[in-house]
């Protein structure tokens, strides 16, 4: 615990306090085993009405904590609480720096129940924009937990007063908490650890649960639990190994609503329908297109060569603002377009999908890569997790595999009155062909 901090019990006394000639202790709204928070009032500005929250530290500490604050204040995106002043003061024996913000009503560790889909899908909406902002600055969140996601009215915002340059952790400053990746103490922040915890933040709030594995994957009952629409990018994740998690593109691109093809050509009576309907989609559905767009133009200038590629290539709409999305030269590697149909479901899959290989990667190849994905596959067919079997290959054709193996669909359990496997190895061989630079084959797991 730092040095000079309270007893939780102790910070009611402080109400009625005046921080630093100007911020009056109001109402004392709750604590963790570091700091406080209570309700003020500032002096000047709009809003009148703010948080402040009380760190008490030592000296040196002080200091680190008054410099990360001034390093977030400057940043502004609407998805990310707002500081409006910093400084440090002391009450009694007590020291400590303290930091002003925008007041929220309510966080997302309050509610008591187990959020809907669509409530999940309306929370990553905020989540991520805010996320892909930081990332495309080398910044991570660093804490990202539902206690650090706010309701503002109908907005959510996320807290910006852990934000640090990737790579940092100090420990007079960061103690591990339950939503921190593995290996935040020893690689510091970044942005594989935020999507870490975000995969632990969805579980609490989906299920009112904290995850558990089993074998080094999330345990099979707390999935099952968890609609299945978040079931994939879930456990793509909570991976142990941050190369191997998902990036905010990555769940931006699963959530944003696919392109739907019309059978029949529109004729120029029913344009004038067609275009009314494409204004009656869902806010959400706009929202995560929009953050898929934000996210992929900044994350862009955040690879280096070998690192996962960028997904997916957007496809053509008639339901959904696709002229906002980035264009096909602005993405590193577009990965996993889906090809024609597979198999026939007797055979097991109903549908195959085949990475789309960057022309400078296929150029790189000289003979053949071959990548072996294992994936399981739920009552539904749809793949719930995948994982590469040929470590020591390509990382990055490992991941084109990885990515488009995840958008595979199988024929449900008992189709054709036979049941079918819950495993399948796909053998993927990319060569350096420009005409046929991947194929693939399907086998049933043993």
């Amino acid at each position: 615990m730092i040095s000079g901090a309270k007893a939780a019990h102790d910070w009611y006394e402080w109400e009625g306090q005046i921080i630093d000639g100007k911020f009056p202790l109001l109402r004392y709204l709750g604590c963790t085993d570091r700091n406080a928070v209570f309700l003020t009032e500032r002096q000047e500005g709009e809003p009148r009405t703010a948080a402040i929250k009380l760190v008490p530290a030592n000296d040196i500490t002080v200091e680190a904590l008054l410099a990360r604050w001034m390093a977030a204040a400057p940043l502004s995106h609407p998805d990310l609480l707002r500081m409006f002043e910093i400084g440090s003061d002391s009450l009694g024996d007590v020291e400590f720096a303290y930091v002003v913000m925008e007041y929220a009503e309510e966080d997302l560790a309050q509610v008591d129940r187990p959020l809907t889909e669509a409530e999940g899908i309306d929370l990553l909406e905020r989540v991520l924009p805010a996320l892909a902002y930081l990332h495309g600055k080398r910044l991570a969140h660093g804490h990202l937990k539902p206690s650090n996601i706010l309701a503002m009215g109908d907005r959510l915002k996320i807290s910006n007063d852990t934000i640090r340059p990737a790579g940092e952790w100090r420990s007079n400053l960061d103690a591990p908490e339950l939503y921190d990746p593995p290996e935040i103490a020893r690689e510091g922040a970044s942005s594989a650890g935020d999507i870490w915890s975000v995969g632990v933040t969805l579980v609490a709030a989906l299920t009112k649960q904290m995850p558990s594995w089993d074998q080094g994957a999330l345990a099979e009952s707390l999935l099952n639990r968890l609609p299945t629409k978040f079931r994939v990018p879930v456990s793509n994740c909570l991976r142990v190994d941050p190369q191997e998690r998902w990036t905010v593109a990555e769940l931006a691109e699963w959530f944003r609503p696919k392109a739907v093809t019309p059978l029949l050509p529109a004729t120029e009576q029913s344009r004038p329908k067609m275009a009314k309907r494409r204004y009656l989609l869902p806010a959400v559905a706009v929202g995560l297109a929009l953050a898929a767009t934000v996210v992929v133009s900044r994350l862009t200038s955040d690879r280096v060569d070998g690192a996962r590629p960028i997904v997916v290539e957007p496809k053509e709409s008639n339901s959904g603002p696709a002229a906002s999305l980035p264009k096909p030269e602005d993405v590193q590697a577009k990965a996993a377009a889906p090809t024609v149909p597979a198999p026939s479901p007797s055979q097991g899959v109903i549908m195959q999908v085949l990475p789309d290989v960057p022309a400078k990667a296929r150029n790189t190849i000289h003979g053949k890569v071959t990548v072996n994905i294992r994936v399981g596959v739920d009552a539904n067919g749809s793949v719930v997790e995948a994982r590469n079997e040929s470590p020591r290959s390509s990382r990055f054709f490992g991941n084109l595999a990885l990515n488009a193996a995840r958008q595979w669909k199988f024929a449900p359990s008992g189709a054709g009155g036979s049941p079918h496997p819950t495993e399948w190895n796909l053998h993927f061989q990319f060569l350096r062909d420009a005409q046929h630079p991947v194929s693939v084959k399907a086998v049933p797991a043993r």
